[in-house]
């Protein structure tokens, strides 16, 4: 085999590589430069204010809903703590550093939601009145009830106190509770609904991108990957700029009349 038929041969082999190298590579470009392209605009498109809400991607983060849920009915309504995210029937109310939820009432058309170290006056629709916080309380809450006058009680660690009218001051009582404040447990489609809006809230489309962008949305396996067509992009760079400068240099070799094969006389020889 002649010396220049074994660098075509070369050649050739080198344009197979750089075929499929280059399909494999175009794969992570499209995905680079999407997830590129969505990360730079995202306070326009609020990716760090949507939350994500399928199942199976909140799975694979290992999202789920914790072991054990609060709640409390109040009235027609429900009173859920999830870890430290409180919620009235599906509205969300945030979250609360105010230690675990010791109960729920209606008194009047306030509902009093009673944690370890506040107490919190809602409107049925959830729009949150006042926070009477330790300073305001007698004791820190361990549970809430009502009276036969439908006032509300707060059973703290230094005893029982009956609020007034305005729940301003708080005043020690004896007085047997007509209704005390018990745990019960979700109603199935408001849990199962709940469960899907708290998980969402634990993971941003940001986060996601972010993960998607750098390959740790696979593990540490997807980082290597991610390294690896890095790695195979610049072997393209560098090849394709290689084969360019080879094909130019041959050219400059045989001149510019040089034509490919035998010419019109040649044959006829």
């Amino acid at each position: 085999m002649s010396r220049r038929r074994r660098h075509r041969l070369k050649l050739k082999s080198l344009y197979v590589w750089h075929r499929w190298l280059g399909l494999f590579a175009a794969l992570f470009v499209i995905v680079l430069a999407a997830t590129g392209l969505a990360l730079n605009h995202t306070e326009t498109l609020r990716l760090d204010e949507r939350h994500v809400q399928n199942g199976w991607l909140l799975e694979w983060y290992g999202i789920a809903p914790p072991d054990e849920v609060a709640a409390w009915r109040a009235g027609e309504h429900w009173i859920s703590q999830w870890e430290r995210r409180l919620f009235l029937d599906r509205r969300d109310l945030g979250e609360f550093d105010d230690g675990p939820l010791r109960g729920a009432v209606q008194s009047g058309e306030l509902l009093l939601v009673a944690l370890r170290d506040s107490l919190l006056l809602l409107t049925p629709d959830g729009e949150l009145v006042d926070r009477l916080t330790e300073a305001s309380l007698p004791g820190r809450l361990q549970a809430i009830g009502l009276d036969a006058q439908q006032r509300p009680v707060l059973i703290t660690d230094r005893g029982r106190f009956v609020g007034d009218a305005d729940l301003v001051s708080w005043q020690p009582t004896d007085a047997p509770l007509r209704h005390r404040a018990q745990p019960a447990t979700l109603p199935a489609p408001l849990a199962d609904a709940l469960a899907r809006q708290w998980r969402g809230r634990g993971l941003t489309l940001e986060r996601v991108m972010l993960d998607l962008h750098s390959g740790r949305i696979f593990g540490q396996a997807g980082v290597w990957l991610m390294d690896a067509a890095a790695i195979v992009m610049l072997f393209l760079a560098l090849s394709g700029s290689g084969i360019w400068l080879v094909l130019q240099f041959r050219r400059r070799r045989r001149g510019p009349g040089h034509r490919h094969g035998p010419g019109p006389t040649q044959r006829r020889k």
